[in-house]
């Protein structure tokens, strides 16, 4: 994608240009991260549910790539949104709504909203991420998939009573959908 774009700060929230060390994160793992030149930071998270093609030796197991066919609802499924990542071996990802409790989002059919945030009431509103930064925890605050969520992660489903859930089907994850 560099060649199209050329441009690091792509990458960057402009609140928070250093708001995760992906290459030092990662790095430790001897794995090369991305070879846009400079690129260390970023403040945006992929949906790992949607983007299963990686494998980190004794970290993350290698999960087939999710087709289109099984995005049930891929306007409301996320694809990548404002976060950061948690530490090993959980690696789990946080919404970061540091917009006035707002988090930009794009979504897999496309499109890009802000998604409301909710700040965590303390004293358990704060998380440690990956690189050892302490990061606030916000809760997804609208009605939909991810509603009552820390993150955006997942593939957006219903059950049979039309609420709203999410999953992980190439992981044999089944969410909140049980």
């Amino acid at each position: 994608m560099y060649p199209y774009i050329k441009n690091v700060d792509i990458v960057l929230c402009p609140s928070d240009r250093q708001a995760f060390d992906v290459t030092g994160s990662f790095g430790q793992f001897g794995i090369p991260v991305c070879t846009i030149p400079g690129f260390r930071y970023s403040g945006y998270i992929f949906n790992w549910c949607v983007f299963e093609n990686g494998n980190v030796p004794n970290l993350l197991q290698q999960n087939p790539p999710v087709s289109m066919a099984q995005i049930e609802f891929p306007v409301n499924t996320s694809m990548l949104y404002d976060g950061t990542l948690g530490p090993p071996l959980t690696i789990q990802s946080y919404l970061q709504a540091r917009h006035n409790q707002l988090a930009p989002a794009n979504f897999v059919d496309g499109h890009a909203r802000t998604v409301k945030g909710r700040l965590a009431d303390p004293p358990n509103n704060t998380v440690q991420t990956w690189d050892g930064k302490t990061a606030r925890l916000y809760y997804v605050g609208e009605q939909g998939p991810y509603q009552g969520q820390f993150n955006l992660w997942g593939i957006a489903a219903q059950r049979a009573n039309g609420t709203w859930c999410r999953n992980c089907p190439n992981r044999n994850d089944p969410g909140n959908c049980n």
